[in-house]
Formats: structure tokens, sequence, C-alpha cells
């Protein structure tokens, strides 16, 4: 992963292997960047893949064999990443490069606007499709950004979403050609940072920061709730055949 500066805001370039799927070594690159970016006077974020996918989700070959202490640090990790971006105190915006998939979604939707290609990509939150639940950083992230209505479609339903169905369920906010992605989420970044900055950090805390501050103290009760989804038996024969698929590729 790396930082690249674009006037008064940065790109966070996602790069961990084709699918950008996420493990211990995504995380802490993600982390290592956001430190870069903190570090600088970027008055926006944008951050997103190149090729086809903005993100497959959770790395199911690398951390299958992972016990309970060791699904609980990655996921301890995971969510703390997660509500890192969600909480980011300036504009933070998702060029969805390509397909997004369950964590891979998740991830896109912690940032204030996402800007997707108007063809040839698909995105959803699938975990319910494996009998995983959703993480509580994922859930709030949908919940903020959707009615009860479409939040409720996208999680309980699990499906895989187009471009069109995507923007009518509130889960992108603009479609382009897939070589303009980038270009106007980067606009839209700019647009956005141009405004005074304590209006907009009021603004960010006053939508988000109840939720951040519920989600910090909930954390660890919240991931043992999840990790006994992970670990049950259905959700475990779900995982270990998507594996296997994988594997096979």
């Amino acid at each position: 992963m790396k930082l690249e500066t674009h006037g008064q805001v940065n790109f966070l370039r996602l790069e961990h292997g084709k699918a950008n799927a996420m493990d211990e070594t995504f995380l802490g690159q993600l982390d290592e960047q956001l430190d870069k970016h903190q570090a600088t006077d970027a008055r926006g974020l944008v951050f997103g893949g190149t090729g086809k996918i903005f993100s497959a989700g959770l790395n199911l070959v690398e951390i299958i064999e992972l016990d309970r202490d060791g699904m609980r640090q990655l996921m301890l990790h995971l969510q703390q990443s997660l509500l890192r971006l969600f909480a980011l105190d300036q504009p933070v915006v998702a060029a969805v490069n390509g397909h997004a998939i369950a964590g891979g979604c998740l991830l896109a939707l912690q940032a204030d606007r996402l800007v997707a290609p108007d063809d040839g990509f698909k995105m959803g939150v699938s975990e319910v499709a494996l009998g995983v639940g959703v993480p509580a950083t994922g859930i709030a992230a949908v919940q903020a950004r959707m009615g009860p209505r479409e939040a409720s479609i996208v999680l309980e339903e699990g499906e895989l979403h187009g471009p069109e169905r995507a923007r009518e369920l509130g889960m992108v906010d603009e479609l382009v050609p897939r070589e303009k992605v980038l270009d106007r989420a980067l606009e839209v970044a700019d647009r956005l940072a141009s405004r005074p900055r304590s209006g907009a950090r009021f603004l960010k805390n006053a939508l988000r920061g109840d939720t951040v501050a519920r989600l910090r103290d909930q954390l660890p009760g919240d991931t043992e709730k999840w990790l006994d989804t992970w670990f049950s038996d259905e959700a475990q024969e779900q995982l270990n055949a998507a594996v296997e698929s994988l594997r096979k590729r």
C-alpha cells in the first residue's frame, strides 16, 4: 500500500495481492498508511484499489485455521481499523474501483461518500450466506448510510448487487465510467475538504460521535458474539467449502 498526495487530499492505494483480501498483513499496512496520512496536512482522504477488485473481504484461505484466540485478535484489529476510518474527522471518500464483497463492502462503507463504476462490479454484505454474523462496525456503517428498510435488505438478504441496485439502496453515491472513478472520488473529496474545517468536524462528530463511542465501549463483547457465529457448525461447514473452492482456482 502507499499514500499519494493530490493537492489538499491524500489517496491511499490499497495493494495487497490480487483481491485485497484482508488479514493481519493487510490491516497492519492499512494502519501504517493511516498513520502517515494523519501526520500530513491533508484535509481529506480517498482510498481505493486498482483493477477489477476493490476488496474480496477476509482472506479465508489464510485465516480458516485460526483458533478462537487468533480470530479474536484478527477481528478486534479489523474492527478497530474500520472504526478509525469511520471516525476520521475529515472527508473520507471510497473510490470503489471494482467488486466489494463482504468485509470489502464494509470497508468501503466506512467512507462518507462512495464513487463506483457504472458497470462490471458487484457489491454486498454477504456474510449471512455463510452463516456468519456481520461485525458491529459493519452494521453501524450500513445504518449510517441507509434507511431501516434498505439496511435490512443489505444485511439480512446478503445479496451481491450491481451498480444501479447498489445506488438505489444507498450503498454508493455516484456511478461513473470505470476509468473515471478515482478522478471523480478525488474531486468529491477536494470539494468537501475545501469547506472550513471547524464546521465540517463538528457535523461529522455530531453524525457519528455517539456511534463511535458506543462501538468502542462494546467492541469486546460484540466481537465475542460474532465469534460464536464464526465457530458455529453451520458456518464452519460453509466456510470450509468456500475455502476449498478458492484453493481450486
